[in-house]
């Protein structure tokens, strides 16, 4: 395999659909999809505190590699301005970052072979910023 087909088709990958969270809007007619990380992002990121929290929204817009927002203007929206809006809901944000995490492959392999994260799916992942 070519190193850039194996990074192109070797990363996961999850579209997150959120139109749910705006008025009007069908489930599926507002998205984003988020990239896993890579090993160095993960280490920066690490952790349970609110360093880490601050670490990983800095992160996200280099995570989120596509989307379907534009600008009032016309094209597309950047990842930069697609987060920032994510940011005005904390509804919103904690959805697409607990969506993204459990959907990641390493987070099913640490999950052990029970389906105990997708039981209830009321733990939180992920603290909204303070």
């Amino acid at each position: 395999m070519k190193l850039s087909e194996a990074k192109e088709k070797g990363f996961f990958r999850v579209r997150i659909n959120i139109g749910k969270f705006f008025e009007g809007c069908k489930e599926d007619e507002v998205f984003v999809t988020l990239r896993e990380p890579t090993y160095a992002e993960s280490k920066a990121v690490g952790g349970e505190d609110a360093e880490a929290d601050d670490a990983f929204m800095n992160l996200l817009p280099a995570l989120l590699i596509d989307h379907n927002f534009t600008q009032d203007q016309g094209g597309a929206a950047t990842a930069q301005e697609v987060v920032a809006v994510l940011k005005e809901s904390t509804s919103a944000l904690v959805y697409v970052v607990n969506k993204w995490k459990d959907s990641l492959p390493l987070a099913k392999l640490t999950a052990g072979s029970s389906d105990k994260s997708q039981d209830s799916g009321s733990k939180t992942v992920f603290s909204p910023p303070k």
